[in-house]
C-alpha cells in the first residue's frame, strides 16, 4: 500500500477524510458557533476505527464462513469479505467513534424549544444534529462509487468508467415529487441515516450483512442507470 499505509489507513486517508471535509462544509455556520461544533482528534479516531475494523472483520468471517474459517486462514484470499461488507464495517466504525462533536445538551434544549414547529425540516436535523450518521452513510456510498470506478477501469470498460467519473457520485432511489404518498415519507438517504441514529441511541445492534446487501443493491441499481444513460 502506498506511503506505507495499511489498507484501512489508505481508505481513511483517501475516502473518509475527503468526505469529512465535504460533510463539515454543509453544517450551518450558526450551528457551529452556537453549539461549539468541532472535530475530534482524527488520528485517534482513525486508530480506534482501525482496531474495531480488524476485530469485526474477523468476527464476520467466522459468522459468514462458519467452522471452515480459522485464524490460520486470516491471510487466505479464499476467505476474504467482499467490499460491500468491508464498507459496512467501516460505516459502523464511524458511528461508534464519532468524528464531529458539539454541545449535545444545548442542541437538545434547542430542539425541545422548537417542538411542534412545522418549519423544522428533517434535512436541517440531518445536516447538523445527525452529522456523524450522515458522514457514515456518505462514506459508504463514496466507497461503492470508487469500487465501481475501479472495477470498470480494471475490466477495461472505458465507457462505464467515463460515465462514473462524469457523474462523480451514485444515484439513490429516485422519488417523484408529484406523488403525494412519497411526499409524506423521508427520502431513502434520510431514512437510512435516521435508522442509524435510532439504532445507536437505543443500543440496538447494527446489521452488517443487511447493510452490505443494501450497498450491493445500490451498486446494481447504478449499473442499470449507467447502462441506460448516454
Amino acid at each position: 500500500m502506498s506511503d506505507n499505509l495499511t489498507n484501512f489507513q489508505f481508505i481513511f486517508t483517501y475516502i473518509v477524510e475527503p468526505v469529512i471535509d465535504e460533510i463539515e462544509s454543509t453544517v450551518d455556520v450558526d450551528f457551529k458557533k452556537k453549539f461549539v461544533f468541532r472535530r475530534n482528534d482524527l488520528e485517534l479516531i482513525r486508530d480506534r476505527c482501525e482496531n474495531f475494523y480488524q476485530e469485526k472483520r474477523e468476527d464476520l468471517k467466522k459468522l459468514f464462513y462458519g467452522n471452515k474459517y480459522t485464524k490460520e486462514h486470516a491471510e487466505d484470499k479464499k476467505y476474504c469479505l467482499d467490499l460491500h461488507k468491508i464498507a459496512s464495517i467501516i460505516c459502523y466504525s464511524l458511528i461508534k467513534y464519532k468524528v464531529f462533536a458539539f454541545d449535545s445538551d444545548k442542541v437538545n434544549e434547542h430542539l425541545n424549544s422548537l417542538s411542534g414547529d412545522t418549519t423544522l425540516k428533517t434535512d436541517w436535523i440531518i445536516d447538523n444534529v445527525l452529522v456523524n450518521y450522515k458522514l457514515a452513510f456518505n462514506f459508504s456510498i463514496a466507497f461503492i462509487y470508487y469500487k465501481m470506478l475501479f472495477d470498470a477501469t480494471n475490466n477495461g470498460d472505458e465507457e462505464l468508467a467515463r460515465k462514473i467519473q462524469t457523474q462523480r457520485g451514485l444515484s439513490l432511489y429516485k422519488e417523484h415529487s408529484n406523488n403525494e404518498v412519497i411526499k409524506r415519507h423521508e427520502s431513502f438517504k434520510n431514512s437510512v441515516i435516521l435508522d442509524f441514529f435510532k439504532r445507536d441511541v437505543k443500543g440496538r445492534s447494527f446489521d452488517y450483512f443487511m447493510y452490505a446487501t443494501v450497498l450491493f443493491q445500490i451498486e446494481e441499481y447504478n449499473k442499470i442507470i449507467f447502462k441506460n444513460c448516454s
